[in-house]
């Protein structure tokens, strides 16, 4: 019989309702049970395309013993941490504090009370690999809560006070850090430390982490000329397209490298990298001019409208790790499966251009198809042109990705998060814009029309939805910062004032419902009871965090309307921040893109045009180069009541589009030559090199 999970929302916890663990969804139920029957509680905290998850699900909660000891001594809890952000921050900080590592599966015993007194991640069934078995464990701590119950309620205790004061740690005295262009050097040499000079990114040895805010921050302080920036940035990205980390035949990027060269991912793949990714790949283009990086962008972007779009609008939340019952199936060749497929004279050139040569780079005779070659190397080598090499690799790619589509697919957990689809929106906006892809622009416009439209109709935002059934929590910040933040880039990119109405409702309901009176803003909104501690966050993860999103916001509503008080908020949590900032850049990363913006020079661009006329040739100067510390709107005259403040009270001139640019309060005469339009915006709003800067070494 299933057990109670079957009736969840969420795709991960249905995984399990099949299983003999008494499992309850996190909850007042599963807690007054506890509190009831004087049991402590097993929490299991995971997500759908997790494979260690799926390893501890199959090897000990579906075992019939581990299962009987869970439902006589505890009362088990299954959390998505998708669904539930703030349950896994509370526990993740504690189990970190306990062990000095986290991760997924997240494993946690409570007190009835939700105090924490042991955990770890995975736990095996039998003791292996230096961990303790599950069983063992169960029986150890059932004895503990039974017989030696003031030990644990004082590891509980202890726990709670480390949980609370991490949660909740204050910032230093907010006016006693200058701003200035230092403090981006410095963090600029931060990460120059951490960083992995032969192969890119932020760790010297695995697992690496495309983490795409600080990559961003780099080509900002590239564009301002700080050559060692670019060139980690781009020397990072670059690795990263070559490695096994980016699928080469679907496109996409998987969520993390095992190994320090990108060469062996963790197959599974998240919305929110693949919108953060291709958005700073994007970027990336824009500043170096070279094609692969916008080729890598549109793939991304591609891969994300054919395989995780719901045909209504909205995007799903990942793919699996696993399929047919084994990591990376879908992903992986060995060398005979490609020679059966491809004629003999593509065999050996697919092989010297994506790494089959050499010993397998997986389990057994299987190999991670990565690109280390070429075309212009592997033309020399095999006596050919470097177009008839990319001819001949793209005919090999199309019957391998045709193959590939008969296996079994990896799972979708299909459910629509408000912010991980806020980011994606952000992405199709931008590079749509930038990259000129109208496709781009209408699928961020199916999106936020469906998700605005599902919310209205519910009267609230939740976290998400999953085949239209709203998720149990209400939206978290990072859910309205990044949706809003969405909203404001496609506000950019097709100038509907619906878009920028929407996200002034966001911007609304976060001060309301979220604000801090002592400085920042809460994970979680006023009405929603947090485990432990209301938690307020301020480093970035995976995705940035909820508070630097929301400063971003802050930054760009305050260009938009001229309300200065928004701006004034964020560059008192940088004065703050500073010293986090300066030393542990890469933990930091969406707030030193804050730090850039505050930086300057920002300009606010109005583009007016009379309602018959067209102001494409306004709107390609724009899109024509990286602006990323200035925000811009285009209307019809006279505007709309919600179109934003910077296009109202601005006329054409001579019924002709014109451009209005502004920093501040401080607004040049308006123009209508694109040329002119150009001269002034390179004047104004592009960066002088900094005076320390220094070349790559």
């Amino acid at each position: 019989m299933p057990n109670r999970l079957a009736h969840a929302t969420s795709p991960y916890l249905r995984q399990h309702a099949q299983q003999p663990v008494d499992w309850y969804p996190w909850g007042e139920e599963a807690l007054t049970k506890a509190r009831a029957e004087d049991k402590p509680i097993f929490l299991s905290i995971g997500y759908a395309a997790c494979h260690w998850c799926h390893v501890m699900a199959h090897e000990s909660f579906e075992d019939p013993t581990i299962a009987a000891l869970l439902n006589t001594h505890f009362v088990p809890i299954k959390v998505d941490q998708e669904e539930h952000p703030d349950v896994d921050k509370v526990y993740m900080e504690a189990v970190m504090a306990m062990t000095g590592h986290g991760g997924w599966p997240l494993t946690v015993f409570l007190t009835p009370e939700g105090e924490p007194f042991y955990g770890g991640t995975y736990f095996p069934p039998t003791p292996r690999h230096n961990l303790p078995g599950l069983k063992d464990l169960l029986e150890a701590l059932a004895h503990a809560w039974q017989h030696d119950r003031g030990r644990v309620l004082d590891a509980a205790r202890a726990a709670r006070q480390h949980v609370q004061a991490a949660l909740r740690a204050a910032l230093p005295p907010q006016g006693s850090h200058r701003l200035h262009p230092g403090l981006a050097e410095q963090a600029v040499a931060a990460v120059h430390r951490r960083y992995d000079a032969r192969f890119g990114g932020w760790q010297r040895k695995g697992p690496k982490f495309p983490q795409a805010a600080v990559g961003e921050f780099l080509l900002r302080m590239g564009q301002r000329g700080h050559p060692m920036a670019r060139h980690m940035a781009l020397h990072t990205l670059a690795m990263m397209a070559r490695g096994g980390l980016y699928d080469v035949l679907g496109g996409g990027f998987h969520r993390y490298s095992v190994d320090a060269m990108w060469r062996v991912p963790h197959f599974e793949k998240m919305l929110y990298d693949n919108a953060l990714l291709a958005r700073v790949y994007g970027y990336a283009y824009l500043l170096s001019g070279e094609q692969g990086y916008a080729r890598v962008a549109q793939e991304t972007l591609d891969f994300v409208l054919r395989e995780m779009a719901h045909p209504e609008g909205g995007f799903y939340a990942s793919l699996d790790a696993d399929s047919d019952g084994r990591e990376g199936a879908f992903y992986v060749w060995t060398r005979a499966e490609v020679e059966a497929l491809l004629p003999s004279e593509d065999f050996e050139l697919f092989c010297a251009a994506y790494c089959l040569e050499g010993p397998p780079t997986f389990e057994g005779d299987a190999y991670v198809l990565q690109r280390q070659a070429s075309d212009r190397a592997l033309a020399d080598r095999f006596g050919l042109t470097a177009e008839q090499v990319a001819e001949r690799l793209a005919r090999a790619r199309a019957v391998l990705r045709a193959a590939r589509a008969q296996r079994p697919r990896p799972g979708v957990d299909d459910k629509i998060l408000v912010g991980w689809n806020g980011l994606m929106v952000w992405a199709l906006a931008e590079v749509g814009f930038y990259l000129r892809r109208a496709d781009y622009v209408r699928a961020a416009q199916r999106t936020a029309a469906a998700l605005e439209d599902a919310a209205a109709a519910l009267g609230h935002w939740p976290r998400g939805w999953h085949q239209g059934r709203p998720l149990p929590r209400p939206a978290y910040l990072e859910d309205r910062a990044a949706w809003a933040l969405g909203l404001l880039a496609l506000y950019r990119a097709d100038g509907d004032p619906r878009w920028f109405a929407a996200a002034g409702a966001q911007v609304e309901a976060i001060g309301r419902d979220f604000a801090d009176p002592e400085g920042g803003w809460y994970e979680v909104a006023a009405t929603v009871d947090a485990p432990l501690v209301r938690p307020k966050v301020w480093d970035d993860g995976a995705v940035p965090g909820g508070q630097s999103l929301t400063a971003t916001l802050w930054l760009q509503w305050a260009a938009y309307t001229t309300q200065p008080d928004y701006q004034a908020q964020v560059e008192a949590l940088l004065r703050g921040l500073a010293p986090l900032l300066a030393r542990h850049a890469v933990h930091y990363g969406q707030w030193l893109n804050v730090l850039d913006t505050v930086l300057g020079p920002r300009c606010e661009v109005a583009v007016v045009y009379p309602p018959r006329s067209d102001p494409q040739a306004l709107l390609g100067v724009l899109g024509g180069r990286w602006r990323p510390r200035s925000v811009w709107a285009a209307s019809p005259a006279p505007p709309e009541a919600a179109a934003a403040p910077l296009v109202q009270q601005r006329p054409p001139v001579e019924q002709r589009p014109t451009a209005y640019v502004c920093q501040g309060m401080t607004c040049q005469p308006p123009v209508t030559d694109p040329a002119a339009f150009e001269r002034l915006l390179s004047g104004l709003c592009t960066p002088s090199a900094p005076a320390s800067s220094a070349p790559p070494r």
